[in-house]
């Protein structure tokens, strides 16, 4: 679809400035195509950034688990001492 509306968007710089309607189909297309795929994309970027944010935070909260947990064996040193 973004291939498309490129395509459209170079034909439209080409057109004469007499033969462009501006209300036609082509400029309705590329707002409609446009602006349905910019709200999409900026959806999808948020939703990178949650998953990446929500990742770093679990591995994270798992060191800080793994390292303020209580020995296990007693003969080993806990880390903090």
């Amino acid at each position: 679809m973004v291939r498309r509306m490129l395509s459209e968007m170079t034909l439209l710089s080409l057109d004469a400035d007499e033969d462009v309607a501006y209300n036609g189909t082509r400029y309705s297309f590329m707002y409609y195509v446009g602006t349905r795929d910019l709200y999409e994309g900026l959806q999808a970027g948020a939703q990178l950034f949650v998953n990446y944010s929500i990742g770093r935070y679990d591995q994270v909260t798992l060191l800080h688990t793994v390292r303020n947990a209580p020995p296990t064996c007693p003969a080993l040193p806990h880390p903090a001492s």
